[in-house]
Parts: C-alpha cells; sequence; structure tokens
C-alpha cells in the first residue's frame, strides 16, 4: 500500500470515529471504558497524522480528568467535538501523494523531505521562488510560535522573542519547557530558540532578502 493511501485510510478512520463520539458520555463519564478508548484511538491516528494536531488535541483531552468541574469537561468535550469535526474536513481535502514521490534528480531538493503538514502548506510554495528565501524561515518561525504556546499551554497571546523569552528559560529551575536534563543543552536551545525569533519575527530585525 502507498504512503498516501496508508495516510488516506487513517482519515476514514478518524471520520468513522467522529460518528461515533458521544459528547455527553465523554464529559459525563471520563473514566468510562468507551470514553476512554475512543479517546485514545482518536489521539493514535492525529499522533500518524500530525504531530501539531496531536499536541492540540492532547491539550483539549487534559480537561477530562474526573476530579476536573463537570463545566470544565462538558466544554472540553464541545471543543473537542468541534475540532474533530475540522480536522476530518481538511484531511479529506489533503493531498498525501506528495508522500509517494520519489526524489531523483535532485536529492539535495528539501521540499520532498517536508512532511509536516502545516510547513507544507505554509513553506512549500515559497521554497518553490527564485528569491526572497526569508519568508520560509518567517513562516516557520510562526509555525514554532504557535507550537510553543500550545506546549506550554499559555493562554495569552505573547508572540516572538516574548513568548521565547517566558516559556525557554536557560535556567532550567525557572524555565516553563524543558528541552533536555543537560543544563548546557537546554541553555544552548534557548539561545537558539531567541535568535531566531529576534533575527526573523523582530519587526525591527534587517531585511535578509537574496
Amino acid at each position: 500500500m502507498k504512503k498516501s493511501e496508508q495516510k488516506q485510510e487513517l482519515v476514514e478512520e478518524l471520520a468513522g470515529l467522529y460518528k461515533q463520539l458521544n459528547v455527553e458520555r465523554i464529559y459525563e463519564s471520563p473514566d468510562h471504558r468507551e470514553s476512554k478508548s475512543w479517546l485514545s484511538e482518536v489521539a493514535a491516528i492525529l499522533k500518524n497524522l500530525d504531530e501539531s494536531d496531536f499536541q492540540a488535541f492532547l491539550n483539549h483531552r487534559q480537561h477530562l480528568y474526573p476530579s476536573i468541574p463537570l463545566a470544565t469537561r462538558k466544554h472540553a468535550a464541545e471543543q473537542i467535538d468541534g475540532f474533530v469535526r475540522q480536522k476530518v474536513a481538511e484531511y479529506k481535502r489533503y493531498d498525501f501523494s506528495y508522500l509517494d514521490r520519489e526524489v531523483q534528480e535532485y536529492p539535495e531538493d528539501l521540499t520532498d523531505y517536508i512532511h509536516d503538514k502545516e510547513l507544507r502548506d505554509r513553506c512549500l510554495d515559497l521554497l518553490k521562488l527564485d528569491s526572497k528565501f526569508d519568508r520560509v524561515v518567517n513562516q516557520a518561525t510562526q509555525v514554532f510560535e504557535d507550537r510553543v504556546r500550545i506546549k506550554a499551554e499559555l493562554s495569552e497571546r505573547s508572540q516572538g522573542v516574548d513568548l521565547i523569552n517566558k516559556v525557554l528559560n536557560g535556567d532550567l529551575n525557572k524555565t516553563i519547557l524543558k528541552v533536555s536534563n543537560d543544563p548546557d543543552e537546554h541553555e544552548g536551545f534557548c539561545h537558539v530558540a531567541r535568535g531566531m525569533m529576534l533575527t526573523f519575527r523582530n519587526p525591527l530585525a534587517p531585511s535578509t532578502h537574496r
């Protein structure tokens, strides 16, 4: 079976699971065997479709524990309903055929190696141009920014270097997100992330158009 067909099968499975969703049972009985099974199966499919969608789903799911107030669980279940419905519609329109292409003449061409759905949607067309490649990095850093915010579970809309400063502190005892248990590796990643934002997301940064 082709890789694209495998992805399409996952989309059909996700669509079938969405039809089985019982919102009331999910929030009223999150520990029910069928509720837990449904949540786990959806998470597994999203994990194999797109990492960012998987993380967003987990962000909703974490509000469904029995110890959480019923009103909060109900809101989370409704959010999951809308989220999965939207993803089914998106994936049914998505073209997975790029997964079946083999790199032949230009193995150094990175466009065939971008498997992340959101990065392909936002960056692939820009990579095919002849100049102004800084826009690709700008779009990629926006995706990175969104995922850092989701992973850190921030409700506020901090952006750019302000977001990185709040979430990625070089001190392991103060950071919200820990990249590595090695203090030097963690601090190095924080510097890289901060440098990307200062260079490509700071509106005052000098133009790097080529």
